[in-house]
């Protein structure tokens, strides 16, 4: 498998997230990791609103280099079924371009998208046709982390998958709650790897808490999800030491 990292806003390749990204995948066997740097478009050097503001402009544009790279790739050899593309807040976003780019290019999808908990500011109002959103890949999950912070409150997947209620992360405390809880989604899919989440389908983080979805269909979250659930799905990390 030839596997894609895209990281989020104000983020470089010699941070922890690229680290921990590359640490992770050393154990994965029969893989091929790039992790896409786009710091130049999207650093924090004005300040993080006026820097997040021209970062966004920067997003479909960077996601269209990243489709005709891949679509390179395709032409030498890689299967578009065999490209996980894997993005984070800002990166996710960029993957709803890289996927529509590809299409267009090559007339195939990409076999899977994931996004951590795709950026949420600036896309609230924006078109479905602006964002990552099923349909961009043979197979598109959403991890939903800090719903409605930093994170996007839309369900945009084949599969959205609530990390604990979704947002408010555990061992994410004030003032830092929101930027805690985004970054964790990353923590927990690279954990995923080595750890199995079990995933349940139900639209209400009370009603999962009640357990009233108690004999919903199930699934596994993160990277061993198999790619053959539909609609929202709610895991706990409780038990995830």
């Amino acid at each position: 498998m030839f596997y894609m990292f895209v990281s989020g806003f104000a983020t470089y390749i010699n941070r922890t997230t690229a680290h921990l990204v590359r640490e992770t995948f050393k154990h994965v066997p029969n893989s091929y990791l790039i992790i896409i740097d786009h710091s130049a478009y999207t650093n924090n050097t004005d300040g993080p609103i006026t820097s997040y503001g021209r970062s966004v402009q920067h997003v479909y544009s960077i996601g269209a280099k990243l489709a005709q790279m891949l679509v390179q790739l395709n032409q030498g050899g890689i299967r578009a079924s065999h490209i996980h593309a894997i993005g984070h807040s800002l990166g996710s976003q960029m993957l709803g371009h890289v996927g529509a780019n590809f299409i267009k290019a090559t007339g195939y999808k990409i076999g899977r998208i994931t996004a951590l908990d795709p950026a949420g500011p600036c896309f609230k109002n924006s078109l479905k046709e602006e964002q990552i959103r099923a349909g961009m890949a043979d197979y598109v999950e959403v991890y939903h982390c800090d719903d409605g912070g930093l994170g996007t409150s839309s369900v945009l997947g084949d599969t959205d998958f609530y990390m604990n209620k979704g947002s408010d992360q555990p061992k994410c405390n004030f003032p830092s709650v929101n930027k805690c809880s985004h970054k964790a989604c990353v923590a927990m899919w690279m954990a995923s790897v080595t750890h199995r989440f079990t995933a349940r389908q139900c639209n209400d983080y009370k009603l999962f808490k009640q357990r009233t979805c108690a004999s919903n269909k199930t699934t596994t979250a993160g990277f061993w999800n198999p790619g053959t659930a539909k609609g929202i799905y709610y895991f706990s990390t409780e038990d995830y030491k």
